[in-house]
């Protein structure tokens, strides 16, 4: 049976990841990487983007819809802060997801040493938490994730205003 870490290793960028290890390695660095480092996926994703702008690196972000109802019935560890499964927003850089704040599924891997997942193997990577399931629904257009620069998100996908001090 294959763990989650398998699950990772496979499809964890290996090689030609220079350039996102030297970003990764100056975001944590930066000021603003180390201020974030202990926030939530949301708060984390403002950061980074907000540095990677200042820094002229091309971003998007990616949220995925909650797991279902019944993967999180099936699955309580992943039940999140709300109780009942919560949505997951990391940032894009060169077709490749970061995220720092993995460790809420109970991976250990630190803020230091995100899990970089090419978008062609994100479904695969992320199922396993329960995106990618059953509530396709969720966004607009039947899609479970909703992609694009982190200042055209709906308010609505979060029914919240999503600025805070970062934007």
């Amino acid at each position: 049976m294959r763990t989650l870490i398998d699950t990772f290793n496979k499809f964890v960028i290996k090689e030609g990841s220079n350039n996102i290890k030297d970003i990764i390695k100056s975001f944590v660095t930066s000021n603003i990487g180390e201020k974030y480092s202990k926030h939530d996926c949301k708060s984390v994703t403002r950061a980074f983007v907000k540095w990677a702008s200042e820094n002229n690196i091309k971003t998007e972000v990616i949220n995925l819809a909650p797991p279902s109802a019944e993967f999180i019935k099936n699955n309580p560890k992943f039940k999140g802060k709300s109780g009942s499964g919560d949505g997951h927003i990391m940032p894009i850089v060169n077709g490749n997801t970061i995220d720092f704040t993995v460790r809420q599924f109970g991976v250990n891997k630190p803020f230091e040493e995100p899990l970089v997942t090419p978008l062609s193997n994100l479904e695969s990577v992320y199922s396993e938490f329960g995106y990618y399931t059953d509530a396709p629904n969720w966004f607009l257009g039947g899609k479970s994730f909703w992609k694009g620069p982190l200042n055209n998100i709906p308010n609505d996908i979060f029914n919240q205003d999503f600025g805070d001090e970062i934007l």
